[in-house]
């Protein structure tokens, strides 16, 4: 086990206490994850430290950190099939007779059969959720992690009439209360002058100004974002009966299952094969930000501007560059995953 503290390696049997008196909070050998690993996985969620991010978000950066460690576990004991098949065949005068026949079933069921096994089984979310709340109950403060909305009064560092100086130019209605903790506290709605409330009026303070608003101007866009779940599907509709807000008409911005069935970047982020629900906070920060601003500006859902392909240099999000070049989510961050790579188990 390698302490966060001081760096230093400790054998699991000289117990759960560094020499630097830091207390180890997670047990490699009954959580199958320790603290260096977990704090691995937060600086991911949190793109090194830059974004406020959500328990949804942190269980996504678990997710794609244990699909790479399984990619690297897939490809040994490929190689390790593989080779002995091919000993099997190469030693075969000095086995047994029929011998190398089992060899050779063997080293295939090893390069083949369980590699497949292996990538059909989604990554254990409910272990790693364990391990978040234990960390939670005794471990250390975990930076820019929301776990609850805050945002009942105005905070110091909001400051709320510059948005005003400029104009809102649009008005963003998220399903979840803690949605716009996440997009406020990063700073989302002064980038894109939009106004954020959740659908259960949060916070309580901006209902009215947003009333005022659509008053005003009939014409203001209002953007919809939800999870891929049904309760997510019928926020419209919600919305549409509601007595909240004046709404003539808004734009989907959301998710669906049909979208996540589609978008294979996903896919490690579900709990099961073949259930497409996942809320839309699965999306890494920077990648939703970056992902809500062009389908903003071009007036379309979520899914589509991760799925339409663009040019290299085009600065768009798509269902590559969100996983490639665009933060390294899948490139640039593999070396977490070097001193921490047997974290996992």
């Amino acid at each position: 086990m390698k302490c966060p503290k001081c760096g230093k390696n400790r054998r699991y049997r000289d117990g759960m206490r560094c020499s630097c008196l830091y207390h180890f909070v997670l047990d490699p050998k009954r959580d199958r994850l320790t603290d260096s690993g977990f704090l691995a996985v937060c600086r991911q969620a949190s793109g090194n430290d830059t974004y406020f991010f959500t328990r949804n978000q942190l269980t996504a950066a678990f997710c794609r950190r244990e699909r790479r460690g399984l990619l690297r576990r897939v490809l040994t004991r490929a190689i390790f099939g593989l080779v002995v098949v091919g000993g099997s065949f190469f030693f075969s005068e000095l086995l047994p007779p029929g011998w190398w026949i089992w060899a050779v079933v063997c080293g295939l069921a090893i390069a083949v059969f369980l590699p497949v096994a292996a990538v059909m089984m989604p990554p254990d979310q409910r272990r790693f959720e364990k391990c978040v709340r234990k960390w939670l109950a005794v471990g250390p403060e975990i930076p820019r992690l929301l776990t609850e909305p805050s945002l009942q009064e105005p905070p110091p560092e909001w400051e709320e009439p510059d948005i005003y100086d400029y104009g809102v130019e649009s008005l963003l209605v998220v399903q979840h209360d803690l949605l716009v903790d996440l997009l406020v506290r990063n700073g989302f709605h002064a980038s894109q002058r939009c106004l954020v409330i959740a659908e259960s009026g949060y916070p309580a303070y901006l209902v009215s100004k947003a009333a005022e608003l659509l008053a005003a101007q009939p014409e203001l866009p209002v953007f919809l974002l939800h999870d891929a779940t049904p309760q997510g599907v019928a926020m419209q509709a919600r919305m549409q009966q509601a007595s909240l807000l004046p709404l003539r008409e808004a734009i989907d911005l959301g998710i669906y299952p049909a979208d996540v069935a589609r978008l294979a970047r996903l896919k490690p982020m579900l709990k099961k094969r073949g259930d497409y629900q996942i809320a839309v906070d699965f999306i890494p920060y920077g990648m939703l930000a970056s992902g809500l601003k062009q389908a903003m500006d071009r007036r379309t859902t979520l899914a589509d501007v991760i799925h339409v392909p663009h040019a290299p240099d085009s600065g768009s999000v798509n269902d590559g560059g969100w996983f490639g070049h665009d933060g390294g989510w899948f490139g640039d961050d593999a070396g977490w995953g070097g001193d921490d790579a047997g974290d996992f188990g």
